[in-house]
């Protein structure tokens, strides 16, 4: 063979291997993004009946849930260990403890995602089988997703061989597991009592809660007031979803009187523009709560903030810190605007992020 036709021929070589092998590379992320896709829709998919442990430590509970159609029954069965409800009070559906209570997490649907968004966790996360356990009862293959940006938390999700249920799910910080939902007893495609299914509580009168999606573009403007939103994120991530809600608040006087025992201080009313922004990349959240510093909703909210909590003032911006294993939270006030940055991951994430936000 001449030395050209040589040359020509191995250019050929590597130019076919290397379209081989984007072509192999590309149906490996299709078919893992497909695989994520189908266990994050399982769950609504596939009609059960179980019992689930969710939580860490002391604040793991046990909750038997019954679905179908994406409509479920959850009764509260107490905390790990075999503490339950006190006799004769009625325990809450699903209990609280020092989150962001569901009406002000930005972007509801996203932050009950097990997985966010499967582009971005292809993209961001090693995909890793980790060979095949028994939960619940039942043979579980095991994905890790490991993440590729140091200092984010790892995941391992336990799927059912035969319909890629998650009957486990666990979010692990340095190869600590920080949360864990498992699955201690389950079967599927049970036969449900005509009761099984409640209609959903309705909201008290005295509240109301409007929201609707907008355009990242055109949230300030429906907002009415300054917003402020980084301009650098943490790497692989993506805005995902922003959202206006506004929150009304009226209490009439026989409402107020039963609401003392559990709000001494009293409701104040209220009528809340609140603009709420999610980042991901795909598994870990970062969210972007705002409201005006002079309405009623913070002047509420500061009696619970801790005055003694670690905070650091420069110019016009105050910032609190919170956080625990899960993940961290900062409070800002910028010229007018409180702004709430809260996700998980690690806090030195969002301090980088905080000296790059910008007025919109």
């Amino acid at each position: 063979m001449k030395p050209k036709v040589a040359v020509t021929g191995l250019s050929f070589a590597l130019c076919a291997g290397a379209i081989a092998w984007g072509v192999l590379s590309d149906a490996r992320t299709t078919h893992l993004e497909a695989y994520l896709a189908e266990i994050e829709g399982a769950e609504d998919a596939v009609p059960y009946e179980g019992v689930r442990e969710m939580g860490s430590g002391a604040e793991t509970v046990k909750l038997r849930i019954s679905s179908r159609g994406g409509q479920r029954r959850i009764e509260f069965l107490g905390f790990r260990g075999g503490v339950r409800p006190v006799p004769g009070k009625r325990a809450p559906r699903v209990p609280f403890f020092g989150g962001l209570p569901m009406v002000f997490r930005p972007g509801e649907g996203q932050w009950k995602k097990k997985i966010k968004d499967f582009e971005l966790a292809v993209r961001n996360y090693d995909v890793i089988p980790g060979g095949r356990e028994t939960v619940a009862g039942r043979v579980a293959e095991v994905l890790e997703l490991r993440p590729r940006h140091p200092g984010r938390p790892g995941y391992r999700v336990s799927a059912d061989l035969e319909n890629r249920f998650p009957l486990r799910f666990q979010v692990l910080q340095d190869s600590v597991t920080v949360f864990e939902t498992r699955f201690e007893s389950i079967s599927f495609h049970p036969a449900f009592g005509e009761k099984t299914f409640d209609e959903p509580a309705r909201r008290p009168g005295w509240l109301r809660v409007e929201r609707e999606e907008a355009p990242l573009d055109q949230l300030p403007r429906r907002a009415g007031y300054a917003l402020w939103l980084p301009t650098v994120l943490p790497p692989g991530f993506e805005a995902r979803g922003a959202e206006f809600l506004r929150l009304g608040v009226e209490i009439p006087e026989e409402a107020r009187e039963a609401l003392k025992s559990f709000l001494p201080i009293g409701l104040p009313k209220m009528d809340v523009p609140v603009a709420h922004v999610n980042y991901t990349d795909g598994m870990a959240v970062l969210s972007v709560v705002e409201c005006p510093a002079d309405s009623e909703l913070w002047k509420f909210m500061k009696k619970f903030i801790p005055s003694d909590g670690p905070s650091t003032s420069g110019g016009k911006i105050v910032v609190r810190k919170f956080a625990d294993r899960r993940g961290s939270a900062y409070l800002l006030e910028l010229e007018g605007t409180v702004v709430l940055v809260a996700g998980n991951v690690a806090a030195g994430e969002i301090e980088r992020i905080i000296p790059t936000f910008e007025r919109r």
